[in-house]
């Protein structure tokens, strides 16, 4: 399952105001609204607050398409 803007304007969401970045569990951050593979089966979203939302679970182990990432 690949995760795009279309799908978010479709679901009503809409990215505006400020917002905080996410800290990942290997210390990088991520700006708020980015899809990323948490652990190896779950995709999570940064959120406006700058908290981790859970997405998708995957069957298999999360892999990046490009710099989507895409639940097997």
């Amino acid at each position: 399952m690949r995760i795009s803007n279309t799908v978010l304007m479709m679901l009503g969401i809409v990215i505006t105001g400020a917002s905080a970045d996410c800290l990942s569990t290997n210390g990088k951050m991520y700006q708020f609204g980015t899809y990323t593979c948490y652990g190896k089966h779950e995709i999570v979203q940064c959120t406006v607050s700058g908290n981790w939302t859970l997405i998708a679970t995957c069957g298999g182990t999360c892999t990046f398409i490009g710099s989507s990432p895409y639940c097997p």
